[in-house]
Order: structure tokens, then sequence, then C-alpha cells
């Protein structure tokens, strides 16, 4: 068995693609029993795709198309570093689309809310924890827009209350979520499995 390193041909012309435009589609080099192997897959999308495979041996390699015949052991090692390549790129990929999962999941809990009225919640929070802990505590904030909304200011603390605890326990959860499925996809040795890893934020159920 012989090893080689090639690229494609015009399927009509021969002509490597290194020296013109497929016109007529690309096909493999005209090498007897020439068997795919594996395409430098990570590099994708390449002006000029390299592919390795193999064919038998007392095959003539002086082909266009054909770039080189390799060892057994440069075949392997090419096959090696390709699937390496294919794994790391296969890792940043997952992991920028899991980030913004997860960053979505988290906005989607606010989008119904404006920017400074978020810019409040701290404030909000600090004082209805305040008076859950005591409840002579003093709450000036949230007296005030008690007043301003027309609600009771313990229906609004407990309201309040209720909103920080949903909100911790969901983005919690989803914090947590976002982990697991980035340890997921470190722990993968391939990136076939890093493909299987799925990135699902939706939130089970009590989390309404």
């Amino acid at each position: 068995m012989r090893y080689l390193k090639y690229t494609y041909v015009d399927a009509v012309t021969g002509v490597p693609i290194t020296d013109a435009p497929a016109r007529n589609g690309p096909a493999a080099p005209a090498v007897g029993g020439l068997a795919f192997g594996f395409a430098l897959e990570s590099l994708y999308p390449a002006a000029v795709p390299v592919l390795y495979g193999t064919c038998p041996d007392g095959v003539a390699l002086d082909v266009p198309g054909v770039i080189a015949e390799l060892t057994e052991a440069e075949y392997t090692s090419a096959l090696d570093a390709e699937m390496i390549s294919r794994l790391e790129r296969a890792r940043v990929d997952a992991t920028a689309a899991n980030n913004a999962a997860y960053e979505q999941a988290i906005a989607l809990m606010t989008a119904d809310y404006p920017p400074a009225e978020i810019q409040t919640w701290e404030r909000q929070r600090a004082e209805a924890l305040a008076w859950n802990e005591d409840a002579s505590a003093e709450t000036p904030w949230i007296d005030l827009a008690a007043l301003a909304r027309g609600l009771d200011r313990e229906e609004y603390l407990v309201r309040t209350l209720a909103k920080v605890s949903a909100f911790a326990q969901a983005s919690a959860w989803l914090t947590g979520r976002r982990q697991g499925i980035d340890d997921a996809i470190r722990a993968a040795t391939s990136a076939v499995e890093v493909r299987a890893v799925v990135i699902d934020y939706a939130l089970p159920g009590g989390f309404a």
C-alpha cells in the first residue's frame, strides 16, 4: 500500500486546482485504486483543499493532482495532527456558542425591564433582604417606589423578595448549566464528541 497527499483536479481537463479553477467540477487525481483517507478540514475554507489517501503498490503516482508520496509514519502523523486541529477548532467554536447561548438565556430574564430600572435592583434587593431579616429596617427606596406605584409597602417588599429569590435560583441554574456544558466540551477527546455536546438553556419546571 502506498500513501499520498493530493488535491483535486478539473473533472474534464484533469488540470490541478493549484494551476486553475475546476470550472467543470472537482475530481480526484487519476490514480488507480485511490482510496480517500482524510482531508485537512480544520483549514477549511481553503482555496486548495489538501487530501490524503492510499492506493495499491505499483500504481503510478506521477499524475496531475498528486502532491507527494508519504511514508506510513508521515501519513499517520498528518492524520493525528489533523484530528488534534479539528478538536481544538471544535472546542473554540463550541465554547463561543455555549457562552453566547448562556448570555442570551440570562438576557431573556431581564428583557422586559429597561436598563435604568435594572440598575436599581441591587438597592431593591438589599432593602428587601434587610426588611426580611428585621421588619423594622428602613427601606427608603422601596417606600417611595411603593407609594408612586400605588402599592402597600409590605406588598411591594414581598413581591421584591419573590423576584429576588426567583432570579437568584434561575441564574444559579443557568450558570451551573453553562459550567457543566463547558466541562463536557473540555473533556471531549474528538471533534465528533464536541459536536455531540448539547447546548440547551431551557429552564426546567419550577423556575417560572
